[in-house]
């Protein structure tokens, strides 16, 4: 009898229990957690997969908790699938570039969390540095400038980085510039920002420095149509500096030109000044050139002339070319008391007859003739006098 009533004892305390829980009762989800809140995809035209660096996928988990939520289903969503699609497992994919925020939604819609991506390009890299020397030589407290080029020319990073083997013989700033501290050599390098293992280099000797310029001829005469170039000598001082090289240069080109080696050549009529600049330490030294035209005729408007006694007529006389610089000329005529002529070209009849009249330019000699015909006044010969008749 004792254990009737202790199993009924036990079956009363089961049923108290059991009439006590709610079975139906279920646990709601608090909080949701996402594996990132923010994240950057890329779109590679070159390599649609992506890579480690630049990837076009990313997956996002989420943890729900409570962990003994009744329902830990999520539901995920991209507020603009055009940039970010995302999938029913939260796996983000890049479809354009922008901004999407990709959110994880509990089933009951209630709890949420959610991760900011951006969808970038790839960037463009620099795949090789060039420096426009390769061996350059400056002087002790002289300064060259070093160009550098990085390829290719859309990299997003074309930046350059500037460095000396041995400051204590040359420095170089960051814009190329490279400075002689003392004598030796140093190995200028340039290194690419965006990848630094990619570099170039010039090797800089640093030398005696220049001390002046020193130029043979101080003036120069040229003539167009005669002697129309000429060499310049210059030479940098001492003559065992090392940097031996000269820069030319003209103040009126319009005037005289001059090469790169020194060779000037007249342009027009004028004075312009050639300046000899060493490159190393900037020391000058100048020549003034003179052009002029050189005469090479002379002609006149009128080759014939028939005038009445007293009347007269001017011929007018044109040193050739225009451009020449000496445009004087003079007249003279073979037999006055039949005409005169001034130095204007003025002819004035003075007696019937025939004589010539001869212009001749002051430089060079040239000569031009007219044949003088004087009539009497009223007089019916109107035949025209030919030269020879």
């Amino acid at each position: 009898m004792k254990k009737f009533f202790g199993f009924l004892s036990a079956a009363a305390i089961l049923t108290s229990a059991f009439s006590c829980s709610k079975p139906d009762e279920k646990t709601a989800v608090s909080e949701i957690q996402l594996s990132e809140s923010s994240a950057t995809l890329y779109i590679d035209e070159t390599n649609p997969d992506g890579s480690e660096e630049y990837p076009t996928t990313i997956q996002l988990s989420a943890t729900v908790l409570p962990e003994n939520a009744s329902d830990k289903s999520i539901i995920w969503a991209s507020d603009n699938p055009l940039v970010v699609f995302v999938s029913k497992t939260g796996l983000a994919t890049a479809i354009d570039y922008g901004t999407a925020n990709i959110s994880a939604t509990s089933a009951d819609k209630k709890q949420s969390a959610s991760c900011v991506i951006t969808v970038k390009r790839v960037p463009v890299k620099v795949t090789s540095v060039s420096i426009s020397s390769t061996e350059e030589s400056v002087s002790i407290g002289n300064s060259i400038t070093l160009v550098a080029t990085a390829l290719p020319e859309n990299a997003d990073n074309r930046s350059i980085k500037w460095s000396s083997s041995d400051e204590s013989v040359a420095i170089v700033s960051q814009e190329g510039v490279v400075t002689g501290k003392a004598f030796g050599n140093a190995t200028i390098t340039a290194t690419s920002e965006d990848k630094p293992e990619i570099t170039a280099s010039c090797i800089v000797h640093v030398v005696t420095p220049a001390t002046g310029i020193e130029l043979e001829e101080s003036q120069l005469a040229l003539e167009i149509g005669g002697v129309s170039t000429a060499q310049l000598h210059a030479k940098v001082l001492p003559e065992t500096a090392p940097i031996q090289s000269i820069n030319w240069s003209s103040t009126n080109e319009g005037v005289a030109t001059v090469s790169e080696t020194g060779l000037v050549t007249a342009v027009g009529n004028g004075t312009a000044t050639i300046t000899a600049t060493s490159v190393d330490g900037g020391f000058q030294a100048s020549c003034t050139v003179s052009v002029s035209t050189k005469v090479t005729g002379i002609s006149v408007d009128k080759g014939y002339v028939s005038l009445v006694e007293g009347k007269s007529i001017v011929v007018k006389a044109s040193v050739l070319p225009a451009t020449a610089s000496n445009q004087a000329f003079s007249w003279s005529i073979e037999n006055e008391a039949i005409a005169t002529i001034g130095a204007d070209g003025t002819v004035t009849a003075i007696a019937a007859g025939t004589t010539k009249a001869t212009v001749t330019s002051e430089e060079g000699g040239f000569k031009a003739e007219v044949i003088i015909l004087v009539k009497k006044e009223g007089s019916s010969d109107t035949e025209p006098f030919l030269p020879g008749n």
